[in-house]
């Protein structure tokens, strides 16, 4: 085990040689049970440098993170390798033909790669002898390191042509960014491009449904699939009165988007539509696209869910797919074509702590953890990413004993001279209603502010007069103001159509179609139709963003604060 530990290290530190040599850092990727505290003792420095130049970095990084490191701490050793950021799609096969070597010198100089090629990885290849290898070394000595902070409207396309680096190359040099494309995640770029003073401007929120103008005329071609499953049943009264099934939520979706689809035509839009019933049955959109010609179809909305839109995505040639609800297992879908119009409850974490980041100014923050299974270590994870992301020199810890945290461990933790922001972390029941219940009466001149990292399960039962009197403040991915004029419009011809207020699954359907509907008819088919812009609809902010690996998906993330009126504030 020595032996390989030498052997292993002895790689790394010839690896990074060369980007030594002129750059005040290096690039370093993690291996299989590496820890920063492990890491930083094979380099002799601090984990705390470690953690300076990594700020998003966890305490034990999954194996082929990259991370930077101090390059004046590389050993030096005679080099005659160069190195070279593998992407995707790539083979062993391809880059020893394009360097002009075999695949069995590059694993002899990189023994990691007996376990396979991953993207992203950092290998070294015999490059001393060739053209193409001087060509690649020259580049690389004059690489420069530029640190960019992502702020509202970045998006992967404008940052890349900005600094002249592709989008797989800034990924692999910023792991972070598999996690998304979030503001306020500072960004390490090694790049020797010139780099562009004139870039793209961030992107505009428009607020309301209906204030862009696209000129009369324009046409769309969309197909709607839903899973009514009609062919399954006999009595569609009794479907329609459980508000659960998936019939209810399917047509009241549909009803949503037949109401998106009338304001469009309204204003001067042809929108070709065909519907389709796909029964929740992979098989039946199978058999859809087999026995109908829609290869000019732009957008297909649907299926419900994110599995089957996905298989969709891979069984069509053209236009986009977009998945009206979210998942659990949001990450697992991908595509090219694949919009996921869902937020990921990730991106709802990042979002609060990047607000408190933000806003912070010496306050006294105290994390509130639970004991049920799954999450008693949340408290934990959020406290050190308080700690190292924000700059929080000081978090207190409050985790329940016996199932509980009694009124004076609560009043404990409290600072009476300077404000107190109490984050709740975990959905037990029992903490957070005392955690509400003790915070909401306590002292007026005690200043309190609440957190939460997702306003859901038991912190939106709590009491809310307690909350109001908390500046209770949260990420959520759906906020309404019933003042906006448009708002109301789409209320009244709702009620008018149907004969009821609209539910938040029609709201739903016609945010997403109406949306995905507007954007092609601005822009066309295409990429920029679906970044250029970040719309506020009825209820759902839509900011697709290109993911790390495939496809889109939507940030669009509101920041909301209780009012004591109990009345919500939009803060971002």
């Amino acid at each position: 085990m020595k032996k390989y530990f030498l052997i292993v290290l002895m790689f790394l530190l010839t690896l990074y040689y060369v980007e030594a040599q002129t750059k005040k850092y290096v690039s370093y990727t993690v291996k299989k049970g590496e820890t920063i505290k492990s890491i930083a003792k094979d380099l002799n420095i601090s984990p705390k440098e470690l953690y300076e130049l990594n700020p998003d970095i966890d305490r034990k990084p999954k194996e082929n993170t990259v991370i930077l490191i101090p390059a004046t701490h590389v050993v030096e050793t005679p080099s005659t390798t160069i190195q070279y950021h593998v992407q995707p799609k790539e083979t062993l096969y391809n880059i020893a033909k394009r360097y002009q070597t075999t695949i069995e010198e590059i694993i002899k100089l990189n023994p990691i790669l007996v376990d396979g090629l991953k993207d992203g990885q950092i290998i070294l290849i015999p490059g001393a002898n060739s053209a193409v290898g001087q060509t690649e070394k020259k580049e690389e000595i004059s690489a420069k390191k530029i640190i960019h902070i992502i702020e509202k409207g970045d998006t992967f396309y404008n940052v890349t042509k900005r600094y002249q680096i592709s989008e797989e190359e800034l990924i692999a040099q910023n792991p972070i960014l598999k996690d998304g494309f979030n503001i306020g995640v500072e960004l390490h770029i090694i790049t020797d491009k010139k780099i562009e003073t004139n870039f793209s401007q961030p992107k505009q929120i428009v607020k309301t449904p209906m204030n862009i103008a696209f000129k009369s005329g324009k046409s769309v071609n969309a197909v709607l699939m839903m899973p009514f499953k009609l062919n399954e049943i006999e009595d569609v009264a009794i479907h329609f009165n459980n508000s659960t099934s998936l019939l209810n939520i399917a047509a009241e979706f549909y009803q949503g988007a037949m109401i998106a689809i009338d304001s469009l035509r309204n204003q001067g839009a042809a929108i070709n539509l065909k519907s389709f019933d796909s029964e929740n049955n992979d098989e039946k959109i199978t058999s859809i696209l087999r026995t109908n010609n829609l290869s000019n179809t732009d957008v297909y909305i649907g299926p419900l869910f994110l599995s089957s839109a996905q298989k969709l995505a891979k069984n069509i040639t053209n236009g986009f797919v977009i998945a009206p609800m979210n998942s659990k297992e949001h990450t697992k879908f991908s595509e090219i074509n694949l919009i996921k119009s869902g937020v990921r409850s990730e991106l709802l974490e990042d979002r609060i702590l990047q607000f408190m980041k933000r806003n912070f100014a010496g306050q006294n923050v105290i994390v509130i953890g639970d004991n049920k299974q799954g999450t008693n270590n949340e408290a934990d994870r959020i406290a050190w990413k308080l700690k190292s992301n924000i700059s929080i020199g000081n978090v207190t810890i409050l985790k329940p004993s016996s199932g509980y945290i009694t009124k004076q461990r609560f009043e404990s933790v409290l600072s009476s001279h300077k404000q107190n922001w109490i984050l709740i972390v975990g959905d037990d029941n029992i903490v957070i209603t005392d955690a509400v219940n003790t915070y909401g009466i306590a002292d007026k001149s005690i200043e309190i502010r609440l957190f939460s990292l997702k306003n859901e399960g038991n912190i939106e039962k709590a009491n809310n007069v307690y909350l109001g009197r908390l500046n209770y403040t949260f990420p959520s991915a759906e906020y309404s103001d019933f003042n906006n004029l448009n708002v109301q419009s789409f209320v009244n011809q709702y009620k008018e159509k149907y004969i009821a207020p609209p539910s938040s699954n029609a709201i739903r359907g016609f945010d997403v179609t109406y949306d995905i509907l507007f954007r092609m008819l601005l822009n066309g088919n295409n990429n920029a139709s679906i970044d250029n812009y970040t719309f506020d609809r009825i209820a759902a902010r839509f900011d697709y963003r290109p993911t790390s690996v495939t496809g889109f998906e939507n940030n669009g993330i509101f920041i909301l604060k209780y009012e004591p009126d109990l009345s919500l504030t939009l803060l971002e």
